[in-house]
């Protein structure tokens, strides 16, 4: 080429970059992405050759965090890729397909990055074969004889657990989709074979009145995934689909007994700036993101009552209740949430009321007919707290409240809350909650200190206005618990968990965090990004009181 010549412009990448601005793009385990897009690439390539041939799916699972020791295979009878899809395509980060369809998913796009940043991987798509290793050493596609279709293999990079194992069978189980589905040990051997894996195995959901045009909500109850011997108990997952094919899961809670399946339907198409999902495809936006975080809230926060949505659950033997008057925040909290701030837009006006309720404590309960619940605690109603215990501003007609209860005026209605809150707070002693514990005589002395402390600090620190009980928990899984029974908000703490800690300061420390921690999920209940920023204003904003109050936390657990 002479200096004179005109040169194309064209980006080009390294092999080298590719892994690197592969794994960036997503936030799960690699074996969670690659298995999403392998399957769903696969099930669409056999929708275009019109084959009823079921899609194959091998994982290959030595053993518990082996180092690059599990494989995935994905074989199908599709359509296969022609040697220009393999170059503008599959090779061409970014390109895809399916630009056009809003509801289609799957295609190559960034996704054959997920592929390729993964050290060793091979195709065979109709009759042409190539591997990681001619790709690094920029070599041709190679002719070999193969059948109609696609197989793609993939050693994953890193380390991998049963838990990602597990977000893996999410991909496969809560699809609309019909696969043979395969677990092999270190030697091949079948560890567990599934020759239908895929929602229909589930059993039958059931679609939710709350559902909009933009997003049918479903819930099942929890659901075996697996065999007897490999496989686990699902349930308190939150499962977001376009076309019936998983996008991303998540787990709100391990106490919630039922799975939540939202089917978004985009508006607008892949690449537009206002598609639904992000570029990973992992995080909802837009309007439907607030649907979607409130349904998950509600139902988290209302356990029990998301379970009846499906079946009569058995009362809970472990639960017991002492009644008693609700403690009460006392923190002005010094900076605004991200919900606060979306609800304080909203008016009356915006909620078609089914029912309001006045209850014993003196507290407001109104239901919409789509099912979701506020509780207002103010008499004054002038700033209020929903029933997932978030601040939030509603524009109320006090007097259209007082009528629909009975009452001449809106100051009728004020006088009775407050008569009631009144009688309830002459009970000295403050509302507790006990799920599934039990101590010996030797624990209990430092357990009951324990708990005095946790009451105490979450009185200090929880924002001003929020009433709350408290409670104690036994569980393996979880240091404490921000639950709600009867309409009531409760913060458990595991005093087992706390008793760990070599040192009275270390406790304290740790009660201070978690309570933050657990005072966070009335805003934010998946542990994201937004969850962590939330998290560290709450710390931010209670660490002066930490200091304060340090030394008498420490006195109290001596």
């Amino acid at each position: 080429m002479t200096d004179q010549e005109n040169v194309r412009l064209e980006v080009t990448i390294d092999p080298r970059l590719v892994p690197i601005i592969g794994r960036s793009q997503y936030s799960s385990h690699p074996l969670t992405i690659v298995t999403r897009e392998l399957l769903q690439n696969a099930i669409d390539a056999s929708k275009r050759q019109g084959t009823t041939k079921q899609v194959a799916v091998v994982i290959k699972y030595p053993g518990y965090g082996v180092e690059n020791g599990v494989t995935i295979t994905v074989l199908d009878h599709g359509d296969g890729m022609t040697p220009n899809i393999i170059r503008d395509k599959f090779f061409k980060l970014g390109a895809t397909s399916k630009e056009d369809d809003p509801e289609s998913v799957g295609g190559f796009g960034i996704a054959a990055a997920s592929i390729l940043s993964n050290d060793e991987w091979a195709i065979r798509t109709n009759d042409r074969v190539f591997t990681s290793q001619d790709y690094r050493n920029g070599a041709f596609t190679r002719n070999k004889r193969f059948r109609q279709g696609t197989s793609v293999f993939v050693r994953i990079t890193g380390r991998t657990y049963f838990t990602d194992v597990v977000k893996a069978f999410q991909m496969i189980y809560y699809s609309d989709v019909d696969v043979k589905l395969a677990i092999l040990d270190e030697h091949g051997r079948k560890k567990f074979y599934d020759p239908h894996a895929g929602f229909r195995s589930l059993g039958e959901p059931q679609r939710l009145p709350e559902s909009t045009a933009q997003c049918e909500l479903s819930i099942l109850p929890k659901v075996r995934i697996g065999g007897v011997e490999f496989g686990y108990d699902d349930t308190g997952s939150d499962i977001v689909r376009i076309g019936g094919l998983v996008q991303f899961a998540n787990r709100s809670s391990n106490e919630r007994q039922t799975n939540l399946i939202f089917d978004i339907k985009p508006d607008h198409k892949p690449g537009d700036l206002n598609y639904e999902l992000s570029a990973s495809r992992e995080e909802i936006r837009g309007p439907i993101s607030e649907f979607v975080s409130k349904q998950i809230s509600h139902h988290t926060t209302n356990a029990i009552s998301s379970l009846k949505a499906v079946l009569e659950p058995e009362k809970p033997k472990d639960a017991r209740l002492t009644p008693g008057k609700m403690a009460t925040g006392t923190r002005l909290v010094r900076f605004k949430s991200f919900k606060a701030e979306h609800w304080s837009s909203q008016g009356w006006q915006e909620i078609d009321v089914q029912s309001v309720e006045l209850t014993e404590t003196g507290n407001l309960i109104i239901t919409s007919k789509s099912g979701l619940s506020w509780k207002f605690e103010d008499p004054t109603i002038e700033s209020a707290i929903d029933r997932d215990g978030q601040a939030i501003e509603f524009d109320l007609d006090v007097n259209r409240l007082a009528q629909m209860l009975g009452f001449g005026s809106r100051s009728e209605l004020r006088s009775e809350m407050r008569k009631r809150k009144e009688q309830k707070s002459q009970n000295a002693a403050i509302a507790f909650f006990n799920k599934n514990y039990t101590c010996s005589a030797e624990e209990l002395e430092l357990h009951t200190k324990i708990v005095e402390t946790w009451c105490d600090i979450l009185q200090q620190i929880a924002p001003m206005g929020e009433s709350f009980g408290i409670g104690v928990i036994k569980s393996a899984y979880a240091e404490a618990e921000r639950t709600n029974y009867n309409g009531d908000t409760f913060y458990l703490i595991n005093p087992f968990s706390i008793a760990e800690e070599p040192d009275i300061e270390g406790m304290v420390a740790r009660l201070w965090l978690t309570a933050c921690h657990e005072i966070t999920h009335k805003e934010a209940w998946t542990h994201d990004e937004k969850f962590t920023i939330l998290m560290g204003r709450h710390i931010a904003d209670t660490t002066k009181t930490f200091f304060l109050q340090q030394k008498k936390w420490i006195r109290m657990l001596q």
